[in-house]
C-alpha cells in the first residue's frame, strides 16, 4: 500500500536554492533536490522572496496564511506546528493561490494549544 505525501522545503545553501520534495511509501522514502544558482537568477533578472508568518495566540486548532509581496509568484511553501507539550498534528500545508501558503494543525487526544508557522517562497523580477 502506498501513502502519497509531498513536501517542498526551500533553503538557501551557499549560492544555491534547494527544493526538496518527498514521496512517502509505506516501506521507503524518495527525495528529489533541485538547485538554482544565484548567478543564474542574476543573469535572467530574477530574485527570490522568502517570508514566514506565525499565528498569534496558541489554540487547539491553529491556522495561518503566509503571503508574498506584490510581483512575486509562489514557488513553494511549508509549515511547522510549534507545540511544546503532548503534540500537535500538521493537518494542512498547501498553496492558497499564486501568492499565499496556508498551514493548519490540531491537537490529538490530549489538549496541547500551540502556534503554527507557515513559510512561502516566491520568484519575481528584480
Amino acid at each position: 500500500m502506498t501513502v502519497f505525501h509531498s513536501v517542498s522545503i526551500r533553503e538557501r545553501n551557499g549560492d544555491e536554492l534547494l527544493d526538496i520534495s518527498l514521496v512517502v511509501d509505506v516501506t521507503s522514502v524518495t527525495a528529489y533536490a533541485i538547485g538554482v544558482k544565484q548567478s543564474f537568477l542574476d543573469r535572467v533578472g530574477l530574485t527570490v522572496n522568502r517570508k514566514s508568518q506565525t499565528s498569534g495566540t496558541a489554540t487547539a486548532h491553529p491556522s495561518v496564511s503566509c503571503s508574498l509581496e506584490h510581483g512575486f509568484r509562489l514557488l513553494s511553501g511549508g509549515a511547522k506546528a510549534n507545540w511544546t507539550g503532548a503534540g500537535n498534528l500538521l493537518t494542512a500545508s498547501f498553496p492558497q493561490d499564486r501568492h499565499a501558503w496556508v498551514a493548519r494543525s490540531k491537537d490529538h487526544i490530549a489538549s496541547d494549544p500551540c502556534t503554527i508557522t507557515a513559510w512561502c517562497v516566491g520568484i519575481g523580477s528584480k
